[in-house]
């Protein structure tokens, strides 16, 4: 988790709701492509965040380049985990955790170095 804060350095205004889905979208295709060695349990909580339209604040400036879209990513993650803001219905912003609360879902943990591999691809260059 440390590498996900650390990764996790955005500012400024955040993307939209629908650039924001669009990235996990993005994000669940590559991973779910099966080369990445994730576990189906970070598929399946990225697909219930799409499926019950939780979208994570993801600020706009960051480090997005060669080596991955690495800010952006990791806000995303952390949501996943529980942590930073999300909004439901594009409407309601709370805590992830809040969120997570309301729906009765479990926030995720990132298992071995899955918490490297999910920011660390080019999906919203």
């Amino acid at each position: 988790m440390g590498l996900l804060h650390h990764l996790a350095c955005g500012i400024g205004k955040p993307f939209s709701v629908p650039q924001t889905r669009a990235a996990m979208a993005a994000r669940l295709h590559t991973l779910g492509l099966g080369h990445s060695a994730v576990s189906d349990a970070t598929l399946d909580s990225l697909a219930l965040f799409l499926n019950e339209n939780i979208t994570p604040i993801v600020p706009s400036i960051g480090s997005v380049g060669a080596s991955g879209d690495l800010t952006p990513l990791a806000h995303i993650a952390l949501a996943l985990c529980g942590e930073g803001k999300t909004e439901i219905d594009a409407q309601h912003q709370l805590p992830s955790q809040s969120h997570l609360q309301t729906r009765k879902m479990y926030s995720h943990h990132f298992r071995g170095c899955e918490n490297s591999w999910f920011p660390n691809r080019t999906d919203n260059v």
